[in-house]
């Protein structure tokens, strides 16, 4: 998408947005005012045909300048090639190219096989050679590490260290000699390409290798090696720890990627190796997978996908995002930057469900099914080159586990990748410390030699691979439904749903046989088979099956696939028979014969979610809905649910119901989430589960209509867990991309209660945020320690509050307003306030209830440091819009004796604020009241303003 803009004077656009929903993208997608390009995907349940695009740019005035674009979605076609597979059907096979076999030994220099950081000696023939197994095995794409020629002298320190994983360029435009010459790498593209395997690539934009800054003394490196990169590296080296966009990662050469001349050579750079190895018939690389996406700007990412949407649009890219997962990927994924990320939190989730935590591992595999597609995808791994190996220090060298754990892994949507020789029980530990001989045992050779030895290993992973193949969308694309198992079972069993085919999917996570009864969406009396045994059950007139689940060590996986019993619609969907298992049904009776005011019911435990009739509303009457669900109530108005039918109208209303998804989210997943808070917030402890709320209109199809706002409030309380400090809590919002939002929280004993007006994740959480110019000792700590808790102030840095520093008018508005918890909008009519401004909503909200006035009828003086006798009259205007009623100062108001210099407009505050408590005066029994207010201050009156 290319905008194009013209104007009679200059015009500066200081933001921009797409609106994306006809694409079944998001409703606000930022547009880089830099590029004023961006590439944008669709959804691929979006119908064909020309779909509207809003785009709004925002000039430096604070205009809103509005367009529509048109875009023509056509229908996708397959041609059933071999390579024709959609993105998130990707089976990957991650393999270091100089690890996985050495086929051409003329290639071999500086090679020790003996030593774990030097050349092994794997290469492009290596992998031509081996093919054959790849496709076997069941793998679609190969992912190899840089291509990019490496440095070449040793970095070790009394050790060999050399850069055989390819991440240490010195020359972006050469293959790298120890892999091989250019025609045996289009070999290599066109025989994976003619055995259905696409080829992934790894680079990097971030960095080059070590030695080439202008002051470095390194061997081997030259005058031309340094050149090739002048002006193109920080010099003032900073860290990536300081600064993880403009600092070095691991202390190596850092490119200033901001700079538009040199985002533009890195990216010819890379975008050059897809003519580079473009072969006589046309084949070349398919996709990347992007090193240390978290250290570069989101413009350069942008404008490395627009430049790769240009070659080829069906072009994809799987970011390195750190840490991240589907609910913490930085913004990467829906902005025209990533195509997709791996997924570092599901090594963790398997980790548990090998343990038998077989509830929370399903509830986090239902949340990650629905919120990742072709457009944001997920790319989960149990083992990698940077992770510490799954078999060896996960589930302690327990090959059972590893199966189950390869089982769930390869039958949940979202790219499965496979380390190489992980399918052979190749594990290890990543480096430590390299001095101590802590090297890297996680990247050892491919162990050819253990085919024999690990074929019950071995043929695990192809059996799966396969019947993943084999049903390929009904993974990558089906609706996922819990079917029966529990953590006391031991068991898993999910069926898969897509298109009029059903897949069922059994996990034993017992070291035992275990015969389990399961629902499935089969013909009764039918004849089902077990893809992975090849034994036949019969389903039952109820539609149910009983298999012998076999013990982790024998693979603990049963996949039936069979006659699937459909009921046909008007529309001519299919209709899932399958209620999910973690799904309570509430039927009418259930909503009657309210008490008080409300229905109250009690979720079952191992249920997450709720069904309830599309017309709840009617038969409730006027009572709400209260829904307990362990510590969590959630409080659903009448009148809210009285306006969700209207969403839903002709054939989708026809058998649609009403879904109120109310999932805790696993441990490791809420620790992810806390430990990255942690880092930005200061210390950050959960006193609740946090729990994934949404509410949708399930349809008779099985797609959901999500209710993404409420116009009526819902109210969630939750029971406080372990002890804390009451004035250091709240309930919060944690959005998708690491934002934290306080959303506030009335204290009732042990019960915080908050409303909320949108369904996201919440919980509720104690934060500690320490200045280190406020320390325990000053007089207003508590007061900023718990403002700042709450977002209602903030430091001039992260670490630093500047207490003693006077506040503007407007930074008082916007406490006041921030601290009320009252709506920040509208228009003003004061001169001195330019539309663009920060405060302009704070002030416009505040002038409207009569909480602050102009300093003349058109001037407001936003900038103007406040007085302390207009704080007076500010916060008691306040304390009147909070309390609904007027506040008059009582008989015998405290004195001040400087009172004579109080204005007479601020009199009667002053002496009310005084005899509330909510300000004192300076010494000396003296107000000072044309005195400036300092940040100190105004937390401490705003502090004891949310008191009273």
């Amino acid at each position: 998408m290319t905008v194009k803009t013209s104007a009679l004077e200059e015009i500066i656009y200081t933001d921009g947005f797409m609106d994306l929903t006809s694409l079944g993208g998001p409703s606000k997608v930022q547009l880089d005012t830099e590029l004023l390009k961006q590439t944008v995907a669709v959804k691929d349940t979006v119908s064909a045909g020309i779909k509207n695009i809003p785009i709004t740019l925002v000039d430096q005035y604070g205009n809103a300048h509005k367009q529509n674009a048109t875009i023509e979605v056509k229908a996708r076609t397959y041609t059933g090639d071999k390579l024709d597979f959609d993105w998130d059907e990707a089976r990957i096979y991650f393999a270091l190219t100089d690890r996985f076999k050495d086929g051409d030994p003329t290639n071999n220099e500086n090679v020790d096989k003996d030593q774990l950081e030097a050349y092994h000696g794997g290469d492009f023939r290596g992998m031509i050679d081996n093919l054959d197994y790849l496709q076997e095995l069941g793998i679609n794409t190969l992912w190899i590490t840089p291509i990019v020629d490496n440095i070449d002298f040793n970095k070790g320190d009394g050790f060999k260290q050399y850069g055989y994983h390819g991440y240490w360029a010195k020359d972006f435009t050469k293959l790298d000699e120890h892999l091989g010459d250019m025609e045996t790498f289009k070999e290599l593209i066109e025989k994976a390409h003619d055995k259905g395997i696409k080829i992934m690539v790894d680079v990097v934009l971030n960095h080059t290798g070590y030695g080439l800054k202008a002051e470095d003394k390194e061997p081997t490196i030259t005058a031309e090696d340094k050149a090739r990169f002048e002006g193109m590296l920080r010099t003032d080296g900073v860290s990536a720890d300081t600064d993880p966009i403009k600092g070095e990662l691991a202390g190596l050469p850092d490119f200033k990627t901001e700079d538009p001349a040199v985002r533009e050579k890195i990216i010819a750079w890379q975008t050059g190796w897809l003519d580079n190895a473009r072969t006589e018939r046309g084949d070349t690389i398919d996709y990347f997978r992007v090193d240390t996406v978290k250290h570069v700007e989101d413009t350069t990412w942008k404008a490395f996908k627009n430049a790769l949407t240009s070659i080829d649009p069906n072009f994809k890219m799987t970011g390195e995002y750190f840490g991240g997962t589907i609910d913490s990927n930085g913004g990467m994924l829906e902005t025209g930057q990533m195509d997709g990320l791996l997924d570092f939190g599901f090594n963790d989730a398997a980790k548990d469900f090998t343990d038998g935590k077989v509830n929370s591992v399903d509830s986090y595999l239902q949340e990650r099914e629905l919120k990742i597609d072709n457009t944001k995808m997920m790319a989960q791994f149990l083992s990698s080159h940077d992770e510490d190996g799954f078999l060896s220090n996960y589930v302690d060298g327990d090959k059972g586990k590893l199966k189950i754990a390869a089982a769930l892994q390869i039958t949940a949507k979202g790219q499965p990748v496979i380390y190489y020789g992980e399918e052979l029980g190749k594990s290890g530990k990543k480096a430590g410390d390299m001095s101590k001989g802590e090297f890297n045992e996680n990247r050892k050779d491919m162990p050819w030699d253990q085919l024999t030895a690990e074929k019950p290993l071995h043929d695990h992973y192809q059996k799966l691979l396969n019947i993943r193949a084999k049903y390929s969308k009904v993974y990558s694309k089906g609706t996922r439904t819990k079917l029966a198992g529990s953590d006391d079972l031991g068991y898993l069993a999910f069926n898969k749903y897509y298109g009029n085919e059903n897949v069922v999917t059994a996990i034993n996570t017992n070291n035992s046989v275990v015969s389990a009864t399961i629902p499935v969406p089969f013909v009764p009396n039918s004849s089902v088979t077990d893809e992975y045994s090849g034994k036949t059950y019969t389903v039952s007139a109820d539609q149910k099956v009983i298999i012998d689940l076999p013990s982790r060590d024998d693979g603990g996986t049963v996949i039936l696939s069979g006659v699937s019993k459909v009921t046909p619609t008007p529309g001519g969907a299919v209709v899932n028979p399958t209620t999910p298992a973690d799904t309570q049904v509430i039927s009418e009776d259930s909503l009657k014969n309210g008490k008080d005011g409300k229905v109250q019911i009690e979720i079952a435990s191992g249920k997450t979610s709720i069904l309830l009739p599309l017309h709840a509303a009617q038969t409730l009457g006027t009572d709400d809905l209260v829904l307990k669900v362990g510590d969590l109530l959630v409080t659903i108005p009448n009148k809210l649910l009285s306006t969700i039918p209207s969403l839903a109208s002709g054939v989708d209303a026809d058998g649609a119901q009403i879904l109120l998804e109310l999932k805790p989210l696993i441990q490791s997943a809420t620790k992810a989430l806390i430990d990255g808070l942690n880092k930005e917030m200061g210390t950050v402890t959960s006193l609740s589960d946090v729990f994934e709320l949404r509410l949708s209109i399930l349809k008779k199809d099985g797609t959901r209509i999500v209710v993404k706002k409420f116009d009526e409030p819902i109210t969630i309380s939750f029971k406080i867990k372990g002890q804390s400090n009451k004035d250091l809590l709240g309930i919060y919002y944690l959005g998708d991309n690491g934002e934290l939002e306080y959303v506030g929280g009335q204290l009732n004993g042990d019960v915080i209660s908050t409303q909320v007006t949108h369904f996201s994740k919440y919980a509720v959480l104690e934060i500690v945020k320490s200045f280190k110019d406020v320390p325990s000792t000053y007089w207003a700590f508590h007061a900023i320690q718990s403002l700042a808790a709450k977002q209602i102030v903030s430091g001039v840095t992260t670490t630093e509050y500047d207490p003693k520093s006077n506040v503007s008018r407007a930074e008082f508005t916007a406490l006041l307003v921030r601290a009320l918890g009252l709506k920040a909008e509208g228009q003003v009519q004061f001169t001195d306030i330019k539309s663009d401004a920060w405060y302009l909503s704070y002030v416009a909200t505040a002038s409207k209830l009569g909480i602050v006035s102009g300093r003349s009828n058109d001037t407001f003086a936003p900038n103007a440091s406040i007085t302390r006798e207009e704080m007076a009259v500010m916060v008691i205007r306040a304390l009147e819009v909070k309390s609904v009623k007027k506040i008059e100062p009582v008989a015998g108001s405290k004195a001040f004796a400087d009172a004579s210099s109080i204005s007479k407009w601020a009199d009667s505050y002053v002496k009310a604020a005084a005899e509330l408590g909510l300000l004192q005066g300076r010494g000396n029994n003296h107000f000072a009241p044309k005195g400036w207010m300092t940040r100190a201050e105004s937390a401490q009156i705003i502090y004891t303003l949310l008191s009273k």
